[in-house]
């Protein structure tokens, strides 16, 4: 997940979310972006537009599958670039048609007061900027 720029850095953290979804959604949810950074440094992955992605289930019900990611991109002294990707904090889940979670995976620690108000401002739509993944 090195490269020579922070912009191959990225994609190289992107590429396998990506690779990863096309096993679980559908093609037109696959959509992943990037917002940020922020002041704090940190971006925030994006799918799906930060909607849920709807799931079919045997019996024709729904559930819903969502992904959330914090990251920022460091300088490091890596072979492969002087760039790297570190995730700050992520959220996967599986919920029911009702919005009760099936099963969720999530790690957020604890973070500096710059680092909560950048989250903050990125759940409620903000971003300092925005790129989308090659």
């Amino acid at each position: 997940m090195a490269g020579k720029t922070r912009r191959e850095a990225i994609a190289a953290y992107l590429e396998p979310l990506k690779e990863t979804l096309a096993c679980v959604c559908p093609q037109r949810y696959r959509h992943v972006a990037y917002h940020g950074p922020d002041p704090a440094g940190l971006s925030v992955l994006v799918v799906h537009r930060l909607e849920p992605v709807p799931l079919r289930r045997q019996d024709g019900s729904r559930l819903w599958f969502e992904v959330r990611q914090l990251f920022r991109v460091v300088e490091t002294e890596r072979l492969r670039g002087p760039y790297t990707v570190a995730t700050a904090a992520y959220l996967y889940q599986i919920s029911y048609d009702d919005g009760r979670e099936l099963l969720a995976f999530h790690w957020h620690p604890p973070w500096s007061r710059e680092e909560n108000d950048a989250a903050r401002a990125y759940r409620a739509g903000g971003g300092a900027s925005s790129g989308t993944c090659p």
